[in-house]
This record gives structure tokens, C-alpha cells and sequence, in this order.
């Protein structure tokens, strides 16, 4: 059953045909993942990532300091090569999510063009190395990584650890006085593969496998060469799990039987085996089952007993370098997200196969390239097997390419969900609060509300379904009920600062303003560095008459945000009502260095200026109001300031006019 090396297509002389084994599956990559360019950004983790991430909004050097900072998690993960490529992103395109694609799709495209070169290196044969890569690239379970802008920690560490595989080969290949720059350059290599996602752990594994294959044998030497991959793959790894402890994803796990958690995890390691051969049915969230705690349904009873039999199955290939080196490949990389302990919200995903099917697509590719070899001489046989390939690449392709279009938006994405999981409890309540919640951003509230009425029902006790129906609510100006929603939520989870908030804006527009002050600093006990509640608060005390403490708080939120116009300007009202014409100039002034064409601003400007006694400014400003009205296009209105100007020039009042 073993497929001897000496059989296999040997490598192309010819540099042309090189060139098109490794570009062929790059350019099919490229067309069948090209709707991903289209996508944008969900709200499935791309906000802890991207859109609502202050760790990208700036290239400083104490900002890429914080981001390497141990302390700087996103989401309970230490990824600070990923933000540091997110914050280039942003730095060039802001939240334009073109960018961001584009760039996802050129790392996987570059990941391909790396495994042609890992396999190459390794077996020798170009046909073997561009079809593991084709394989790779059109996968189906790899569109996740590629369309989805949080898949970037994947596309990253696969790019870094394919990288540190390559440069081992080389260093293997190395005369001995020439290994040290290969050995560091192969250690520099899996450090970053780890500082873009904690899977890189698993290098020094491959590292082992690599010498199996090459028969190579093992002495102090080789095992002494990979003791530094393995201290730096134990300090990340418990990087990754304090992480995940500090975020409470391991809360869960703890509390799952030891039976139960065997059977998470053999049903995890067969999910992704058979997803490999049959891509079916895939989705972006793979609920657990209920009843972690207790009894669990038939397929995960039976996961030990598959898994047992699909370890018996590689016993027969036992001689097989190629199958024993794919299939621990396989085995090693996926080994430690098989939810033993169950962690995050999903008990699969799709982007944890991003490195592992490497080993399973170089299993397929080698013995098609053995039976095509052995087939060669037979026309009907060899036709019959390139018609099979090409099938089964076709197959491929369209799921992939339509896959792609599942991830276009956050509500596509998730009715997806709520159509391959409609009954299951936890991921009913996911899809529908998050659909809800991107139906209600899209302006279509009464399907929103739909969705998120039926997230509460199903999940009453969850803060964040009752503030996101509370915002639904709100905005079909349902304001007391919205209120009940969000004061649910404030008694579920006292510290939720965007629910105490919310409440309080409801309740100020209800007219209950002394209320809505005392949620404000609530809000602000537990989130004191939020502008906008800072300016909330100051709006609602101006209701009240507090204009001393709403001065105070408006210049709280001017410290947070300095370059917010409206803040400048409403502070500058509220010193207009305490009859302090200079604070209030300067005030309207400020507002103008931030935004210059604002009318109203211009207009308010010259009235303080006159009654501070300033015609000289008044009329400067006026003049700008005038030329600015010019340039809208609005002459009436610049021939009715032109007038002002003449009254204030001639009596030093603009009430004459």
C-alpha cells in the first residue's frame, strides 16, 4: 500500500515548466476566492479586531510597543504580528474594507506559492508539490481564513510557519559551517508564526516528523538542534493559555466531565478528517452540543470508537513514509484545538484546518501522482484518473467560490447559521442576536426586532441580547420599552457601561433627566474614559439648568476627544448661557480650527465677538461666512451676511440689519 519515492514524477529541468506547476494553483486560488474581494467587515470578532480596536489606529512607536505588550490580548489572544499588519492596514485605507481583503487574499495566495515550495523541497516532485498546493489553495474549509478579516492571525502564522519549514530543509541541506544563519533564520521564523496565532506551538512537532521522513537518524545532535523550538513553543503556549483563562474561556471547559470532554475531542479530530474528504454542510459557527455536562447525542458516543478505527486504518500504510508523515502532520497541528477542554464559543472551525490539511492534501497529491505514473502508459486508465482529478477540483472550486459569498456580510453570514443550525439553542440565539443586530445596523428594524425578540426568548438571562433589543426598540422609537430592555440588562450585569448609557439616553428622552444624570454616572463609575457619555451626561445636566457641572463634563469629553467639532461648539453654549462671551469666543473658535466651513459655527462667532466688543472680529468673521456661503453656491444668503458686514462696519451692531 506504500507509494515507493522512486516512482514519483521526477522534477521538471526545465525552468518554464516549473514556473507553471507553482503558478497554476496560485491563478486558480486567486479566481475561485475572488468574490472575498467584495466582502466586508462582520460583526463576528472584526470589531474586537479592527473596526473598534484603538491597538490599530496608530504606527507610533509606543503604540506597536503596547501591541507587543504580554498585557495587550485581543479577545483573550496574544496576537501582536497580526494587529501590527491590521494597524498597517488601517494606516493606509482607515476602515475601508477593500484593503484588508485584498491583503487576506495576497497572503493566502503567497501561502500557496510556500507550500508548492515546503512540498517540492520535500518530495522532490513538482507535480506532488502543485497539486498539495492547488488542494490547499481552493479547499473549501480555507475560506473562512481568507474571507473573514479576523482569519488573518491564520494567514499570518501559516505564511511564518511555512516559511520556518522551508528554511529547516535548507538548513538541513546546509554544509555544517554554513547552518547557523538557516537554524536562526528557522528560529526567527516560528517565534513570529507564534506572535501572529498560538498554533505556530506546533512547529517543533513537524520539525521531528520531517527528520522521519528523511530517515534521518536521531541523535543528541537532533534532538539538541530543535531543545530551543521547544522552551519558546512551552512559553507561548502558556501565553495562549493565560490568555484564554483571563478572558474566561476555559470557565466551561473545567466544568465538562472527563468522559464527555474525551468525546468533544474525538468528535473534533473525525469532524475534520471526514470535512477534509467531504466539505459539506459547512458553516461559521459549529454550536456544542447540549448536554456538555451530561449525556451527549449518538455521533459524539461513537467519535472514540471512528477514531480508533481511523488509527487502526493507518496501521495498514505503516510502511509509508508519505502516509505516516501527512497524517501526523494532520494529527500534530490539529491536536491542540480538538476542544479537549472545551474553549471559545464554537467546538469546531473551519480555520483551525488552515495548516493541517496541508498534510492530508499531500497524501492525495502523492498517490495520484503514483497511480497517474503507474497509469501512464494506458491511455483509458490515465484519462479516466485526470478526469476524476479534474472533477473533484471542479467540485472544489464552486464550493469554495460560493462559500465566499456566505461571508459577504454579517446577515449572510449569519441566516447561514440560523439555516444549518436552526435548532440547536446556542447557535438559534447566536445567529439570531447577531443577525439581529446586523439586520437593525442595515436600517431594517422590524426584521432586526424579529430576530432579536426571538435571541431574548430563547436566552432571557443574557444581558447583551436584552441592550441590543433595547437598541432596536429605540430606534422604531419605542422609547419605555426600550427602557424595560436596557434596565434588564443593567440588573443582569451591573458592570455593563453601554447599558447603563443607553437606559440613560432613553430615560432623557423620556424627560426623566434626573434619572437619566444618575445612569450617566453609572456608566462613567464603570468606563470613566468615555467621551461620549462624558458629553451625555453635560447635555442632560444642561437640561436640568447644571450648566457648572455640564461645563465641567464637557471639558472631560474634550480631554478624551479633542478634536470633536460638536463638543467644542456645545461648550461654547453652555458658556453663552453663564454670559462669559471670551470663554465662548474661544470656544467657537476652536471649533472652527477643527472644522472651518461650518455656518453655524461662523454665525455664532461673530455674535459672541460683538458682545465681547470686537466688531474688528465679527466682521472678519463674517467675511468668512460670506465667502463660504459664496462657495456653496448660496448667494441670497452671502448678499444677506454682505448686508450684516455693512450694518456692523457702519453702527458696530449687526441688529440694525
Amino acid at each position: 500500500m506504500a507509494a515507493p519515492q522512486s516512482t514519483l514524477t521526477a522534477p521538471v529541468r526545465r525552468p518554464l515548466y516549473r514556473l507553471l506547476f507553482a503558478i497554476v494553483p496560485v491563478v486558480l486560488t486567486a479566481v475561485v476566492l475572488s468574490p472575498s474581494l467584495h466582502d466586508v467587515f462582520t460583526n463576528w470578532d472584526d470589531p474586537d479586531y479592527v473596526t473598534d480596536n484603538p491597538l490599530i489606529r496608530s504606527l507610533s512607536l509606543q503604540s506597536c510597543l503596547r501591541m507587543f505588550s504580554p498585557a495587550s490580548t485581543v479577545s483573550g489572544n496574544y496576537q501582536p504580528v497580526t494587529i501590527l499588519s491590521l494597524a498597517v492596514n488601517y494606516a493606509f485605507g482607515k476602515l475601508d474594507p477593500s484593503g484588508y481583503f485584498s491583503v487576506n487574499l495576497l497572503l493566502h495566495l503567497i501561502n500557496v506559492l510556500l507550500v508548492f515550495a515546503f512540498i517540492r523541497k520535500l518530495s522532490r516532485s513538482d507535480l506532488v508539490a502543485s497539486l498539495t498546493a492547488l488542494l490547499f489553495g481552493i479547499h473549501p474549509l480555507h475560506v473562512e481564513a481568507v474571507a473573514w478579516i479576523t482569519g488573518r492571525k491564520d494567514l499570518l502564522c501559516a505564511l511564518f510557519y511555512l516559511s520556518a519549514l522551508i528554511m529547516f530543509l535548507r538548513y538541513r541541506e546546509a554544509k555544517r559551517r554554513s547552518r547557523l544563519l538557516p537554524w536562526c533564520l528557522t528560529l526567527l521564523l516560528f517565534v513570529l508564526s507564534m506572535l501572529s496565532k498560538s498554533a505556530g506551538v506546533t512547529l517543533p512537532g513537524i520539525l521531528l516528523l520531517i527528520d522521519y521522513f528523511q530517515s534521518r537518524r536521531m541523535d543528541w545532535r537532533s534532538i539538541g538542534e530543535k531543545l530551543p523550538f521547544l522552551a519558546l513553543s512551552a512559553l507561548f503556549g502558556w501565553l495562549a493559555i493565560a490568555g484564554q483563562q483571563q478572558g474566561g474561556s476555559l470557565d466551561r471547559g473545567y466544568a465538562v466531565p472527563l468522559a464527555n470532554r474525551i468525546m468533544l475531542g474525538t468528535w473534533s479530530y473525525m469532524f475534520y478528517l471526514v470535512k477534509f474528504f467531504l466539505p459539506l454542510r459547512l458553516s461559521a459557527f459549529y454550536p456544542y452540543p447540549p448536554g456538555l455536562g451530561g449525556s451527549l447525542p449518538l455521533p459524539y458516543l461513537m467519535a472514540p470508537a471512528l477514531a480508533a478505527l481511523s488509527a487502526g486504518a493507518i496501521v495498514l500504510f505503516r510502511r509509508s513514509r508519505t502516509v505516516i508523515f501527512g497524517f501526523f502532520f494532520f494529527l500534530i497541528t490539529v491536536f491542540f484545538i480538538l476542544h479537549v477542554i472545551p474553549v471559545g464559543a464554537t467546538v469546531t472551525a473551519d480555520r483551525f484546518t488552515y495548516i493541517p490539511y496541508i498534510g492530508l492534501s499531500f497524501v492525495i497529491a502523492w498517490y495520484f501522482a503514483f497511480l497517474l505514473k503507474r497509469a501512464s502508459k494506458n491511455v483509458i486508465g490515465s484519462g479516466l484518473l485526470l478526469s476524476v482529478g479534474i472533477v473533484v477540483i471542479a467540485l472544489a472550486s464552486c464550493a469554495a467560490h460560493e462559500r465566499c459569498k456566505v461571508w459577504n456580510n454579517s446577515i449572510t453570514l449569519w441566516s447561514d447559521v440560523l439555516d444549518k443550525y436552526p435548532r440547536n439553542p446556542y447557535s438559534a440565539f447566536i445567529g439570531n442576536e447577531y443577525c439581529g443586530s446586523a439586520l437593525m445596523q442595515a436600517g431594517r428594524t422590524g426584521e432586526a426586532l424579529t430576530h432579536l425578540r426571538m435571541a431574548a426568548a430563547i436566552n432571557p438571562v443574557d444581558p447583551k441580547a436584552r441592550y441590543n433589543l433595547g437598541n432596536a426598540l429605540m430606534q422604531v422609537q419605542k422609547t419605555t420599552e426600550a427602557v424595560v430592555e436596557y434596565r434588564m440588562a443593567t440588573e443582569l450585569d451591573s458592570g455593563y457601561a453601554l447599558a447603563h448609557h443607553n437606559l440613560a439616553v432613553a430615560l432623557r428622552q423620556l424627560g426623566r433627566s434626573d434619572e437619566a444624570v444618575a445612569e450617566f454616572r453609572k456608566a462613567l463609575g464603570i468606563d470613566p474614559l468615555d467621551p461620549l457619555a462624558h458629553s451625555n451626561l453635560a447635555d442632560a445636566l444642561m437640561q436640568l439648568g447644571r450648566t457648572e457641572e455640564a461645563i465641567a463634563e464637557y471639558r472631560k469629553a474634550l480631554d478624551l476627544d479633542p478634536g470633536n467639532f460638536n463638543l467644542y461648539c456645545n461648550l461654547g453654549m453652555a458658556f453663552m448661557q453663564e454670559h462669559n462671551a471670551a470663554e465662548t469666543a474661544d470656544c467657537f473658535q476652536q471649533a472652527l480650527n477643527v472644522a472651518p466651513a461650518d455656518l453655524g459655527v461662523l454665525s455664532n462667532l461673530c455674535a459672541t465677538f460683538m458682545k465681547i466688543g470686537r466688531p474688528d472680529l465679527a466682521v472678519t468673521t463674517a467675511e468668512q461666512a460670506m465667502a463660504l456661503a459664496r462657495s456653496m453656491g448660496d448667494e441670497a444668503l452671502a448678499r444677506e451676511i454682505e448686508r450684516t458686514v455693512e450694518t456692523i462696519r457702519r453702527t458696530g451692531s449687526p441688529a440694525a440689519n
